[in-house]
């Protein structure tokens, strides 16, 4: 059984928020039945890099011709220089997403870019990689993924505390959790320690709890060509059944470990079916 790809590429969103989502455009299948197994994706800057400049953000994908939607997940964050220099923190090898959606002939895909975070004098390359096949090697059926929007800032104070953006989705079993940590304003010789806490009245069982560490990100020590190192996603598995089929809402919040003059930005992703 071979595993075929596609891939569409355009510059992507420049400015926050769903409602400023760009079209990077359609991804056609052809003849026959087919399987959606996985879908992944990498953005970067374009253009000279200059201060304050991360890439933090999100792919949709969309279509009238198979139940995909709701399919979110989060890109790998990318990390601006302090200053105007060109070096940047490395761009992870980008999480694959299986989707395990069926899709018969002809399907179209709409695929959208949505920023976390506003950016200005240059540009998000984005490249997206949609993987089909005529039966999925990957087990466990149709997932979903839905993420938080918008995303928010992290604490500046040491204990502080933030909640992250509800989600609500209508699941049967909470897979997993992704979630970054990306410095937005990179300052020199400080770094974000954040503990996330996860919560929701609707989770099928009780008595443990929910909470974990977060990727930490550390810029370096000079004005510039420093960028804020290891950002990534990071994915938690949770395998939470829920205890009432409809509507449910989880929430979190995040715990930050250390004072600094500007909060990380944080956001979360939940895997489902």
């Amino acid at each position: 059984m071979a595993l075929f790809h596609d891939t569409i590429q355009a510059p992507g969103a420049v400015t926050a928020l769903v409602a400023n989502r760009v079209k990077l455009g359609e991804i056609t299948l052809g003849t026959g039945d087919w399987i959606i197994t996985r879908a992944w994706a990498t953005v970067m800057h374009a253009g000279t890099i200059t201060a304050e400049m991360s890439l933090a953000g999100y792919i949709q994908i969309t279509s009238e011709h198979c139940p995909i939607a709701p399919c979110e997940f989060l890109l790998e964050p990318v990390s601006g220089p302090l200053g105007t220099g060109e070096l940047e923190a490395p761009i992870p090898e980008p999480r694959k997403y299986v989707i395990n959606c069926p899709a018969p002939a002809g399907t179209v895909l709409k695929i959208y870019h949505v920023a976390d975070t506003t950016i200005t004098t240059v540009l998000s390359e984005t490249i997206v990689t949609i993987e089909y096949a005529r039966a999925t090697p990957f087990p466990g059926g149709q997932v979903h993924m839905t993420v938080g929007e918008p995303a928010v800032a992290g604490s500046v104070s040491d204990g502080g505390v933030v909640s992250l953006t509800d989600i609500q989705i209508k699941a049967t079993k909470l897979l997993a959790v992704v979630t970054y940590v990306a410095t937005s304003i990179p300052v020199a010789s400080t770094g974000h320690m954040l503990m996330l806490e996860m919560m929701s009245d609707d989770f099928g069982e009780k008595g443990g709890s929910q909470r974990w560490s977060l990727n930490p990100q550390r810029a370096g020590g000079v004005t510039t060509n420093s960028s804020g190192q290891m950002a990534k996603t990071l994915l938690v598995e949770i395998d939470m059944i829920f205890g009432k089929p409809g509507q449910q809402t989880v929430s979190a919040e995040v715990t930050a470990y250390d004072a600094v003059t500007t909060g990380a930005l944080v956001n979360w992703c939940l895997i489902w079916n």
